[in-house]
C-alpha cells in the first residue's frame, strides 16, 4: 500500500493531466480537494502539512508551473476552505471526517453502539458544512455504513429521542418525496466535539436579492411621484442596496424610503432644505439612512457604506 505521500502525488499527477477545461485560478484548489479526499490527509495535514509538498511539487511540474513556492503558500491557505472533501458531495465528505474525527457520546448514549456513534459524528460534521437544516438521506447513509435504510432511521429516531438531533421541518413527506431535515445540537451536553477540531465558519448567507428589487421599485415607485418622471437607477444601486444587512427587512427599507422623501417634500413636516437640495438617489437615500432610525426604535443605525454599526 503506498504511503499518503506517495498516493498524494499519484492524485496531483492524474490530476494535471485532467485539469485542462478548470481554470488556471482553480488549478490549486482543485489539488487541494482531491488530496483530501485521500485517507488520513484531514488528519496528517493538521500534523505534518509537508508530506503534501511533493505533490504540489509534482503538480506543478507537470502544469509547467515555475512558481512551486507560491502554489504551496495557496495551496496551505486554501486547504482550510475545501468543504467536500475529494469532491464527493456534503455527505461523503462528513461521512469521511466522522471516521478520521469522530464526537465523544458520553452515557446513556456511548452504549448505543459504533454505528449510532459514527451517525451522530456524520451529523456532527454535516452541520459543520451546511449552514441551515441538514438532510440525513437513510437509503444513502444505509449504504455507507453497510446497514438496512431502517435501521438508519431508527438510529435517527434515537438521536431525537436523546435531543442529540432536532426536528427542523414537520411537513416532512415520504409520499410527496419531501424530505425530513434536522439540525445537530451542538450545545448536548451527551457528546464532545473531536479533539482538537475547529468547526468550519458557516457559509455565508446568499444576498437576498428579492428583498434588493422590492426596495428599488419602491424607491423608483416614491421617485416618480415626487419628481413626475421615471427614475434612472446608477450602476451601483442593485449592489449598494444588497449590502444593507439582513436584519433590515423590506418593509423597514419602505418606511426609511418613505422618511427619506418626506424630507424632500416642502409640505410634509420632516422637509429638510438641505436635502431637497440635491437631485434624488439611492446613494443620497443611503447617506441619509442614518438620521431615519430615531423614528423607528427596532432599527439599528447603518452608515453610508451600507454596513452595520
Amino acid at each position: 500500500m503506498p504511503s499518503l505521500a506517495a498516493a498524494a502525488v499519484e492524485t496531483a499527477e492524474r490530476l494535471a493531466r485532467d485539469v485542462g477545461r478548470v481554470p488556471a485560478w482553480q488549478h490549486v484548489f482543485r489539488l487541494a480537494q482531491a488530496v483530501q479526499g485521500l485517507p488520513e490527509a484531514l488528519l496528517t495535514f493538521q500534523t505534518d502539512p509537508e508530506v503534501f509538498r511533493p505533490a504540489v511539487s509534482a503538480f506543478c511540474r507537470l502544469l509547467a508551473r515555475p512558481d512551486q513556492d507560491a502554489a504551496w503558500g495557496e495551496f496551505c491557505e486554501t486547504w482550510h476552505k475545501v468543504r467536500e472533501p475529494g469532491g464527493q458531495g456534503a455527505l461523503s465528505a462528513a461521512f469521511l471526517e466522522a471516521q478520521l474525527r469522530p464526537v465523544t457520546l458520553r452515557p446513556p448514549v456511548s452504549k448505543f453502539g459504533t454505528t449510532f456513534a459514527g451517525v451522530v459524528s456524520l451529523a456532527y460534521h454535516l452541520q459543520g458544512y451546511i449552514d441551515g437544516p441538514i438532510c440525513l438521506p437513510v437509503v444513502a447513509l444505509g449504504r455507507l455504513f453497510d446497514v438496512a435504510p431502517r435501521t438508519v432511521s431508527a438510529l435517527l429516531s434515537l438521536a431525537a429521542r436523546h435531543h442529540l438531533l432536532l426536528p427542523e421541518d414537520e411537513t416532512w413527506s415520504y409520499e410527496k418525496r419531501r424530505a425530513k431535515t434536522w439540525r445537530f445540537n451542538l450545545t448536548s451536553d451527551l457528546y464532545a466535539p473531536p479533539e482538537g477540531h475547529v468547526a468550519k465558519p458557516p457559509r455565508k448567507p446568499p444576498p437576498d436579492l428579492a428583498r434588493t428589487a422590492a426596495v428599488l421599485a419602491h424607491f423608483a415607485q416614491r421617485y416618480a411621484e415626487a419628481e413626475g418622471k421615471a427614475y434612472r437607477p446608477r450602476a451601483r444601486d442593485e449592489k449598494e442596496l444588497t449590502s444593507i444587512p439582513a436584519d433590515y427587512t423590506t418593509d423597514r427599507l419602505f418606511r426609511f424610503i418613505d422618511y427619506y422623501f418626506a424630507e424632500r417634500d416642502p409640505d410634509a413636516d420632516d422637509f429638510d432644505a438641505w436635502v431637497a437640495k440635491k437631485p434624488a438617489s439611492v446613494r443620497q437615500f443611503l447617506d441619509r439612512f442614518n438620521a431615519y432610525p430615531a423614528r423607528d426604535a427596532a432599527a439599528e443605525p447603518l452608515d453610508s457604506r451600507g454596513s452595520s454599526d
